[in-house]
């Protein structure tokens, strides 16, 4: 029993230096380590930032479409305003802002 008692504070030792070096392994020198897992984390966020504004971008597209199938006179003021088009009786001036 002497013998047990001497032995068992070198183990808790041990297994606490064990334990300290598994800890340090894991979060700096493992394949998915504290600061990849914090890359990850950012990267994830960046990319639901881009799927919520293409979402929304995809939802005003339809919106567009929707109107101009619409009126006929959405798909003239649609033609007009994004590919200048006119008619041939008109003339179109732009004006560039400064």
């Amino acid at each position: 029993m002497k013998k047990l008692a001497k032995i068992l504070p070198l183990f808790r030792n041990f297994y606490v230096v064990v334990g300290v070096l598994a800890a340090v392994w894991i979060l700096f020198f493992d394949r998915y380590n504290f600061i990849e897992r914090l890359r990850t984390q950012l990267r994830i966020k960046e990319l639901r930032e881009d799927l919520n504004f293409y979402r929304a971008e995809r939802d005003h597209i339809e919106e567009t479409r929707n109107m101009m199938e619409s009126d006929l006179g959405e798909i003239e003021r649609f033609a007009r305003e994004r590919y200048m088009m006119k008619r041939d009786n008109e003339d179109l001036f732009l004006i560039a802002k400064e």
